[in-house]
């Protein structure tokens, strides 16, 4: 990434310095305004939701806006340390600080969209031995509608937050099926199973025998 960061450093650097911008060309304040309303327009829809939604509780969309965001508060930024510098000094100013901006929120945005895919990866195979398992119990004529507790042994950020665990077990699994995550499993008992997460699967737990 630090390749990276460079190289683009100096791909815009070279961009920039393509384009002959003058002094005349110095943001004014009608600008920045401009740019926060775009901002309020984009992140109002999600607030909203957030606010009046049952299901998307306050937090589970903004991440949504994360690769927008950031850019506009560093530019925003940008615009305020600029704004009390001498014409003379803006020009190279603006460009080496909107190389560096822009080369850092690009490395940004693909670390983050690699932790995306991770994550993707990951949640797929929760959800797949998940399947396998309630697939198993239904073969084995276990009682349904069934609950699953599930027990992590190590992080796993993927997971949807305690609201969304049910809505997430009746879409992707059945509408006969709900999960809990938990510290610490509970006895077993009919109409529940137990089960662990560890090393990236879903398995029993040793010493226990399920119903």
């Amino acid at each position: 990434m630090a390749v990276v960061f460079g190289l683009l450093i100096m791909a815009i650097s070279i961009a920039l310095h393509l384009l002959r911008i003058s002094d005349n060309t110095r943001p004014a304040i009608q600008s920045l305004a401009f740019a926060l309303l775009i901002g309020i327009c984009i992140a109002a829809p999600t607030i909203g939701l957030e606010a009046i939604s049952d299901i998307w509780i306050p937090g589970t969309r903004w991440p949504m806006l994360m690769q927008f965001w950031p850019p506009l508060l560093l530019s925003v930024a940008m615009f305020a340390i600029l704004s009390a510098v001498p014409n003379r000094y803006w020009l190279p100013l603006w460009r080496s600080l909107t190389a560096s901006v822009a080369a850092f929120v690009i490395a940004m945005a693909l670390g983050f969209n690699h932790n995306l895919v991770t994550h993707t990866r990951h949640e797929r195979a929760f959800f797949a031995d998940l399947q396998s398992v309630v697939t198993q119990d239904r073969l084995s004529g276990k009682q349904f509608p069934r609950r699953y507790f599930i027990q992590l042994l190590e992080p796993a950020p993927f997971l949807p937050v305690a609201l969304l665990e049910d809505p997430y077990a009746r879409t992707i699994i059945g509408r006969d099926v709900t999960f809990r995550l938990v510290t610490a499993l509970p006895e077993p008992s009919e109409g529940r199973t137990l089960l662990i997460w560890r090393h990236g699967n879903l398995a029993e737990p040793p010493g226990q025998v399920l119903r």
